[in-house]
């Protein structure tokens, strides 16, 4: 079934967006150290229409796009185990204040 214009107008529009959101997981995952950084939901979280199948001149897009945020899952997933660790350690080292305790943030 062929797709409409409108119809790959909104996939464009769809594919642009999920690029912008992985544009802000790579800046995100560069500056967490910053702390405060939030992402925003999607105007696309909200979608209620139907536009039928993705047109078959945009599969390979959408295919690198869903790539992309597959790596960009995983990035914050190992960032979230860091992050959980020095968590622990440093828990860890307020319970003991008579003991000296070094964190190596170059590890």
């Amino acid at each position: 079934m062929p797709s409409s214009p409108d119809s790959r107008a909104a996939w464009s529009e769809i594919l642009d967006e999920f690029e912008e959101q992985l544009a802000r997981v790579d800046i995100l995952t560069s500056e967490l150290a910053d702390a405060g950084i939030v992402l925003p939901l999607s105007d696309l979280a909200q979608l209620g229409v139907d536009l039928g199948p993705i047109p078959e001149s945009m599969r390979a897009r959408a295919l690198s796009v869903l790539e992309a945020q597959r790596e960009a899952m995983g990035r914050l997933e190992r960032l979230r185990t860091d992050l959980s660790q020095h968590l622990t350690v440093t828990r860890a080292a307020s319970q003991r204040p008579d003991v000296a305790v070094y964190l190596d943030r170059t590890a």
